[in-house]
C-alpha cells in the first residue's frame, strides 16, 4: 500500500459513506478560499459520526481505515488521526458515559496503542511519544 498523504486523508476515510462525503464536499466549498483546508475541523465531524453510529459495520470499516493510516499515513495524517480523531472520539464517549473501552474490540494494534497513550496522557501527563510497531 502507498503512503496516505494529508491531501487524501479525509477522502480515504469516508469513501463509501454518503453522509460524510456530502458533508466533506460542503466543507471543502466553505474553505476553498483558504490556503489549506483545516482537516482537524472535519475530523471532529467524523468523530461524531463514529460515536453516533458506533454499532454499525460502517464504523468497524472506519476503524480498519484508521489502522491503515496509522501504518501507511504520512506524519501529518497519523498525527491528525491520533490528536484530531481518536482523542475526539474518546471525549465524545466520555460525554455520553459509554466508557473509553467501548471500541476496544474494533481497534487495530497501532490504533489501540495510540488509544492507550492518549488516555495515559490525560490521566497522568505521560507524553504521547514513541514509534508505533506498524504492520
Amino acid at each position: 500500500m502507498q503512503k496516505i498523504p494529508k491531501e487524501s486523508l479525509i477522502s480515504y476515510l469516508i469513501e463509501k459513506i454518503p453522509e460524510l462525503e456530502r458533508s466533506w464536499g460542503k466543507f471543502q466549498e466553505e474553505w476553498n478560499d483558504e490556503d489549506t483546508i483545516p482537516h482537524y475541523l472535519f475530523l471532529f465531524e467524523i468523530a461524531d459520526y463514529i460515536v453516533l453510529n458506533r454499532d454499525t459495520d460502517i464504523v468497524s470499516d472506519l476503524f480498519i481505515k484508521i489502522e491503515e493510516i496509522q501504518v501507511h499515513g504520512d506524519a501529518y495524517s497519523q498525527e491528525a488521526i491520533n490528536v484530531g480523531l481518536i482523542e475526539d472520539v474518546q471525549n465524545r464517549l466520555m460525554r455520553m458515559n459509554l466508557g473509553l473501552d467501548y471500541f476496544d474490540n474494533s481497534l487495530g494494534d497501532n490504533t489501540a496503542l495510540m488509544w492507550e497513550r492518549i488516555i495515559k496522557f490525560w490521566q497522568d501527563g505521560t507524553p504521547i511519544s514513541g514509534d508505533l510497531p506498524k504492520a
